[in-house]
C-alpha cells in the first residue's frame, strides 16, 4: 500500500485519530472512571504519528504545527494511571513545543498544575515575564496552567503527576514559581527521595493490581505535596519562621496531606466527619483539628468547601440529562432544602442558573474544559 502523503490535519481529522476504541484521550479530559493504558505511536503510519500524539495526550497547552522531521516520523509511548482526581504518566518521546495561550490561562478550564520529573531529556520553558527555564536530566518542572507558557522539549523520558491546585494555593496560597521549584528540588536532598518514589513507582507500577495502583498514586502525591512544602519553606526561609511564628510540626503536615486525600476520596459519604477521618488515619482528633488549624482551616467547613467545588464541576461537565439532585448526591450533598442557600451563598447562583450558565458558555466556547473549581482557605 502506498504511504499517505502529510496534510495539515484539522480538527475532524485529528478527532478521528484520537477517537482509537479503548483508549481513553486525555486531551479530553481526565476519566471519570480508573484507567491504565498505554499508548504507542509505532501503532499508526509514520505520518500520523505526530498529530495522534497532540490530538490525544497533549490537554493543557496546544502543540505546535509538526516540523519536517514530525511529519516524516514522531516516536513516543505513555503509560498513564488516572481516574477522575488524580493523574500519573510515565512517557518517552521524541522533541517537540508546545504553548499554553494567554487566554487559556485566563479561563477557568479547571486544569491542575503538573510536576514533571526529567528522568532523560532536557526542556526549555518560559512562563510570560519570567526568563526562560533551562531543564535536564534529574531536574522537575512545575507546569502552572494559570500563566501563559511556552515549553520545547528535546527527546525526553518523563514522569508525570498532576498535582490538586486546591492543595497549592492551601499550602502557598499561589502556585509556586517553576523556577523557584526547580532550583529548590535540585539543592535539597528531599528532591533524591522524591525522585526516588517516582522511579520505583514507575518500575513497578504494572505489577500492581487497581487498588494498590491508586494507593500508589495517592501516596505519591501526598509525598510530592509535602516534600514541596518542606522545600520550598527552608529555601525561603532557613531560619525556620513560618508566618511570624514556628515551623509547623511535619507530622502534622503529613497527617494533613493523608486527611486531604482521604476527604477527596470519600466527599460522597454522608458520614464524613472529624470522627471517621481520625479513625480511618489512626490519629487523635484534637491532633487532626491541629494540622487543619495550621492553615487557618475548620474540619466540617472545609469537607463543606470540596463538596461545593465536585458540586460545581459536575454541573459543568456532566450530560444536562442527569437531575442535579444525582450530582449533588456524588458530592455528600444530600440536604435538598437547603443545597441551594449553600450554593448561592458560596457562588452567587443556584445550582441550576449555574448550570444555565456553563451551558451558554460551552456553546460560545467549543473549546472550553470543564472547571475542577478553586479552593478558598476559609
Amino acid at each position: 500500500m502506498d504511504r499517505l502523503q502529510h496534510t495539515p490535519a484539522h480538527d475532524s481529522d485529528l478527532a478521528e485519530l484520537s477517537a482509537e476504541p479503548g483508549v481513553h484521550p486525555f486531551a479530553t479530559g481526565r476519566p471519570d472512571r480508573l484507567v491504565f493504558q498505554q499508548i504507542c505511536t509505532e501503532r499508526f503510519p509514520p505520518e500520523q504519528r505526530y498529530d495522534y500524539w497532540r490530538s490525544t495526550v497533549i490537554r493543557a497547552a496546544i502543540a505546535d504545527a509538526p516540523s519536517p522531521s514530525q511529519r516524516h516520523d514522531f516516536r513516543a509511548t505513555i503509560l498513564s494511571l488516572a481516574d477522575a482526581l488524580s493523574e500519573l504518566h510515565l512517557a518517552s518521546f521524541d522533541g517537540f513545543s508546545a504553548r499554553r495561550s494567554r487566554a487559556a490561562a485566563r479561563r477557568e478550564d479547571g486544569e491542575d498544575p503538573c510536576l514533571i520529573w526529567f528522568r532523560s531529556g532536557a526542556a526549555m520553558m518560559e512562563q510570560e515575564g519570567d526568563a526562560p527555564l533551562r531543564l535536564a536530566d534529574g531536574d522537575f518542572m512545575l507546569f502552572n496552567p494559570l500563566r501563559a507558557t511556552t515549553v520545547a522539549f528535546s527527546q525526553s523520558a518523563v514522569v508525570q503527576i498532576d498535582l490538586p491546585r486546591r492543595a497549592l494555593l492551601e499550602r502557598f496560597g499561589t502556585i509556586p514559581d517553576a523556577a523557584n521549584v526547580a532550583r529548590a528540588l535540585r539543592a535539597s536532598p528531599m528532591g533524591l527521595m522524591l525522585r526516588a518514589q517516582l522511579d520505583a513507582l514507575s518500575r513497578i507500577l504494572a505489577e500492581l493490581s487497581p487498588r494498590e495502583q491508586m494507593a500508589a498514586l495517592g501516596a505519591t502525591e501526598a509525598l510530592a505535596l509535602t516534600i514541596l512544602e518542606a522545600v520550598l519553606s527552608s529555601a525561603s526561609d532557613p531560619a525556620g519562621v513560618w508566618d511570624g511564628g514556628e515551623s509547623p510540626d511535619p507530622r502534622r503536615l503529613a497527617l494533613f496531606t493523608a486527611a486531604q486525600r482521604y476527604i477527596d476520596r470519600h466527599l460522597a459519604h454522608p458520614s464524613l466527619d472529624a470522627a471517621t477521618i481520625t479513625q480511618a488515619l489512626g490519629c487523635s482528633r484534637s491532633t487532626l483539628y491541629r494540622a487543619f488549624a495550621d492553615r487557618g482551616l475548620g474540619i466540617s467547613g472545609y469537607i463543606r468547601e470540596q463538596r461545593l467545588q465536585r458540586f460545581r464541576a459536575l454541573l459543568q461537565r456532566a450530560h444536562p440529562a442527569i437531575p442535579i439532585a444525582d450530582l449533588a448526591a456524588r458530592c455528600g450533598l444530600y440536604d435538598a432544602p437547603n443545597l441551594s442557600r449553600l450554593f448561592r451563598a458560596r457562588f452567587g447562583m443556584s445550582p441550576s442558573e449555574f448550570r444555565a450558565g456553563g451551558a451558554l458558555r460551552n456553546a460560545a466556547q467549543t473549546h472550553l474544559k470543564p472547571s475542577q473549581g478553586e479552593t478558598k482557605a476559609e
